[in-house]
């Protein structure tokens, strides 16, 4: 069988979402001997040049990506469409990675906007009619337990989540993934059996990933602290975010126990790692010329046109120097005398 590979992570470039740092990440990948590894960070990119230019010296495939947030209120309809708009599920989570270089441009352009064309006061987000404008060289994971279609199935909307679909098609064709996680969290009832009926009725491959945010059983409790920080929300309360005590760096052979009754969804892993042919790299800085070699100097202007470069002081200035009437009395100036 071909080797899992994680697609879904996060780094502590997740702010307060995510605990392992870039390098404990690709070490991880270094010790469960993953030939690759994606960085899905939400909502950023901060990671993405740090994490390419670690995994390429520990000999790991680099995998650009994004974890984006997606409003998926434009595609409601009928009668209930004003208020599936401002219902939890309209927002989901989108995992997007970079096939080529014209996939991270388009990465970059649709983070870009997820900040730019936000209020301020508001979750960094996409409309989802933009995904068709901006989806060339992008493959999608649909996004997990989180993700848009499995909240839809959730809250009994199998309309919804078909739109979803539809739409996720339409965008990306080939490069769209339905998303397996098989780890449990309080009020969110695992949606697999509608989330396989859905891929298998309209031709959608599924993929397996644990959407990992800390490196080893050991972090979980640190992990589930920093969610309640970053909610601010205290460890009691049982209605604020979870996460699940599985969600953690596993290694291939823990992957592969796990979704044995389903090898096609680890068997896609590699697949779409062999889909991947871009690699980001350092670039020179690209700065301004400030006087182009086919025009002449200001100081050249100056000289041609014979204007003298005149001191920054004049007489009046120097006279005023030496008149004892222009000097600056510290007695008068009410500072104290070690100021000068």
């Amino acid at each position: 069988m071909p080797p899992f590979i994680h697609l879904h992570a996060h780094s502590s470039y997740s702010l307060l979402e995510g605990a392992m740092s870039v390098e404990k990440l690709v070490k991880a990948a270094v010790k469960y001997e993953m030939p690759a590894l994606a960085l899905t960070d939400t909502n950023n990119m901060f990671g993405a040049l740090e994490f390419a230019e670690k995994c390429w010296g520990a000999g790991i495939q680099p995998i650009t990506g994004v974890q984006l947030t997606v409003d998926y209120g434009c595609l409601a309809q009928g009668e209930n469409a004003a208020h599936e708009q401002k219902t939890a599920f309209a927002r989901a989570p989108l995992v997007l990675l970079a096939q080529n270089e014209q996939g991270y441009q388009n990465l970059i352009k649709l983070q870009s906007k997820s900040y730019l064309e936000t209020n301020s006061n508001d979750t960094p987000h996409i409309s989802a009619a933009l995904l068709s404008k901006y989806a060339q060289g992008i493959i999608a994971l649909s996004g997990g337990l989180h993700g848009g279609l499995d909240s839809a199935l959730r809250a009994g909307n199998e309309k919804a989540a078909l739109a979803r679909l539809e739409l996720l098609k339409s965008a990306f064709g080939d490069r769209v993934y339905i998303e397996i996680n098989r780890f449990a969290l309080p009020n969110y009832p695992s949606q697999e059996v509608k989330l396989l009926d859905l891929a298998y009725a309209h031709d959608v491959p599924i993929v397996a990933s644990n959407a990992c945010s800390f490196a080893s059983p050991d972090d979980f409790e640190a992990q589930d602290a920093l969610l309640a920080i970053a909610d601010g929300e205290t460890l009691a309360n049982s209605n604020r975010r979870h996460i699940a005590d599985q969600q953690w760096f596993k290694p291939q052979n823990s992957m592969i126990d796990a979704f044995k009754d389903l090898p096609e969804a680890i068997e896609n892993t590699s697949e779409i790692a062999k889909r991947i042919t871009f690699k980001l790299s350092t670039r020179k800085p690209m700065l301004p010329r400030f006087v182009a070699e086919s025009q002449p100097s200001l100081r050249g202007k100056s000289e041609a046109n014979n204007v003298a470069i005149k001191p920054c002081h004049s007489e009046h200035s120097e006279e005023s120097q030496l008149d004892p009437s222009h000097s600056f009395s510290m007695k008068d100036s009410g500072l104290p005398r070690h100021a000068v």
